[in-house]
């Protein structure tokens, strides 16, 4: 899809402009998917030790504005609270083996975490507006809390966080799937508040068999899938 002329119009440089705006259609196409989310929904754990959409998409706000302060800003340390209104832990990831949601986002609407999330993109428009194309190549090294010291430029950046939101989507549209099947996935809990628990598989021994092996599967790519964006954490 083409850049629209009234994007690239905001920005010093349109090759920036360029550059932004897979962000942006990504975003659309995340919230399109999570439009009809109930706050049950956004809550619920699949198992104890496993993400929430809820912490999934802060995770996405906070990611965005940390790196945006660092990167874009060139800051020597970022303020997540004063971006977005959270502390960097207020996601709960990584989250322990076991563990529970953080209480703070739970009953929270979609709108609570839109709104975070518009936040953190105001940052990142506010300051890509004025860069130049060649600031897209500017250097910063900081030091990755345990992963040691890195540098990357910019362009690199804008790759990343659309490489990381693209991530999280699929893990967020998986988590409305087993959602949807969360009466037939083994192990699966509540929402905090909600009144459905969790349903009864079907009693054949076939189908069973057939449920067992779908919600296996998906767990375990979940589990997969966040044990490398640990890996990685930006």
């Amino acid at each position: 899809m083409d850049t629209p002329p009234d994007q690239l119009s905001t920005f010093l440089s349109g090759e920036v402009g360029r550059a932004v705006w897979p962000l942006e259609e990504q975003r659309r196409s995340l919230l399109a998917d999570v439009r009809d989310a109930t706050p049950e929904e956004l809550a619920w754990q699949p198992a104890p030790g496993m993400n929430t959409i809820g912490m999934l998409l802060v995770h996405l706000a906070l990611t965005e504005a940390y790196l945006g302060q660092i990167g874009f800003e060139g800051r020597p340390q970022a303020d997540t609270r004063a971006a977005i209104g959270l502390a960097e832990d207020a996601d709960g990831m990584p989250m322990p083996e076991g563990g529970r949601p953080p209480r703070a986002l739970e009953g929270e609407p979609l709108g609570f975490f839109a709104a975070l999330l518009e936040r953190a993109r105001e940052g990142t428009l506010r300051a890509t507006r004025e860069l130049s194309a060649a600031d897209l190549y500017r250097e910063v090294t900081w030091e990755w809390p345990g992963a040691g010291r890195r540098t990357f430029n910019l362009r690199w950046l804008l790759s990343h966080l659309l490489q990381h939101e693209a991530h999280v989507h699929g893990q967020v549209n998986l988590l409305r799937h087993l959602y949807r099947e969360r009466g037939r996935v083994p192990g699966a809990v509540d929402a905090p508040g909600s009144e459905r628990g969790p349903q009864p598989a079907r009693a054949s021994r076939s189908d069973r068999g057939r449920d067992r092996a779908r919600g296996s599967g998906s767990r375990g790519a979940h589990r997969r899938s966040h044990k490398a964006a640990r890996r990685r954490r930006a």
